[in-house]
């Protein structure tokens, strides 16, 4: 349990900032974690999870199709829609995303929830953007630009593998965990500065990867507007830089 106990301290708050919610559930499918508000966006408690088989807690009024791969840690990675009902009308759109993981021997099925509609985004804006930023071939950061210090809210796998970093590491944390002591200065208030005027921009900054290791991040950062034009999301395009020339640029 030393993983979970390690990543508690992330999940708790970060998930929460990001309206995230997440569950662990051990080769058994019994719960060992959850973070956010899981429990909260299927109508249970957390107390009735933690110990319990998940599809044994699963509410009778979750409409989910693809509940058995989205549970099974020997199924590959899935993202499927469910929707909760209450007296017969959709009460939620909820949009599921599933892995397994193994850490120090152990696996785990790590399973998060969003609430759509708690997003301002569309059901099927959300979906088709989520679905792309997985395809991209660079790295791709999801920051949410509503939540106090603007933390990540999705990476896709190209990011984990240029970082070293899970998704699981870096949901709830805002992006400067990757910075350390040869991060360029101009760069990082170039980049604040857009962030905070809600900008795009583009800038190479040097980062460093879980073991240390710096790389030179060519980053480009747009704002997402939702269906009532507000900004709803920072995305980030990460492509590793071999020759560092340009030190930060902004565009409006």
């Amino acid at each position: 349990m030393d993983y979970l106990e390690a990543e508690n301290a992330l999940l708790r708050e970060g998930l929460r900032a990001t309206r995230l919610g997440l569950c662990i559930t051990d080769a058994s499918g019994r719960v060992v974690q959850t973070a956010g508000d899981f429990a909260d966006r299927l109508g249970i408690t957390e107390k009735d999870l933690l110990g319990a088989e998940l599809r044994l807690r699963m509410p009778a009024t979750l409409m989910l199709p693809q509940a058995a791969p989205l549970l099974d840690i020997d199924s590959a990675e899935l993202s499927t829609e469910g929707q909760l009902r209450r007296d017969g009308a959709i009460e939620k759109f909820l949009l599921f995303q599933a892995r397994t993981v193994t850490q120090r021997g152990e696996r785990f099925r790590v399973i998060s929830v969003m609430d759509v509609s708690l997003f301002g985004v569309s059901r099927g804006r959300l979906s088709d953007l989520q679905s792309t930023l997985e395809a991209i071939g660079a790295g791709v950061i999801m920051v949410d630009a509503q939540a106090v210090d603007q933390p990540i809210a999705f990476v896709n796998r190209r990011f984990e593998q240029l970082t070293g970093y899970t998704a699981a590491e870096c949901i709830g944390r805002n992006c400067r965990f990757l910075q350390g002591p040869d991060s360029d200065p101009q760069a990082i208030s170039a980049l604040r500065r857009a962030i905070a005027l809600k900008q795009a921009t583009q800038v190479v900054v040097r980062n460093y990867r879980k073991n240390g290791e710096a790389f030179d991040n060519e980053l480009y950062v747009s704002p997402v507007s939702d269906d009532h034009n507000e900004v709803r999301w920072l995305v980030g395009i990460v492509r590793e830089r071999r020759d560092r020339t340009l030190v930060g640029t902004g565009a409006a």
